[in-house]
């Protein structure tokens, strides 16, 4: 479903679309306090860096116009990939974007892959990264 929310969205001509876990209309289950205070205190910095308008650039849940990511080059080893590629496109001006709301359930936090204490660092990196590229 949300697929083809975000599928449906793209076709109103947006460069990008995201899915947005943090809206007044979301509903959030089982997120971890720690993650979610990296989550909001990683998107906070992002908005404030580079006054992108996302609530939740950090979702991996995006499309892309094709067109748009031929070219670009990425520097990203783990999860911070979801930070980078909005980033970079947002500096070449693509900034034609949207979000869509949907509900999250974070599951058991003891089958996740996302450790925030590599994944953190990787994130701060790389919007630094991004922020000083040209």
């Amino acid at each position: 479903e949300t697929l083809i929310n975000l599928v449906s969205k793209m076709s109103q001509n947006y460069d990008m679309v995201f899915a947005n876990r943090f809206s007044a209309q979301s509903k959030i289950k089982s997120y971890p306090k720690k993650k979610l205070f990296a989550n909001r205190l990683c998107n906070f910095v992002i908005k404030f860096l580079f006054n992108f308008k996302s609530q939740d650039i950090t979702n991996a849940v995006k499309v892309y116009k094709t067109n748009i990511l031929k070219n670009l080059i990425l520097d990203s080893q783990g999860f911070e990939i979801f930070a980078e590629i909005p980033l970079k496109l947002f500096k070449q001006g693509f900034r034609n974007f949207t979000e869509i709301t949907i509900d999250h359930d974070a599951g058991d936090e003891k089958y996740s892959k996302f450790d925030i204490f590599r994944e953190g660092p990787r994130y701060f990196k790389i919007i630094l990264k991004c922020f000083f590229q040209n």
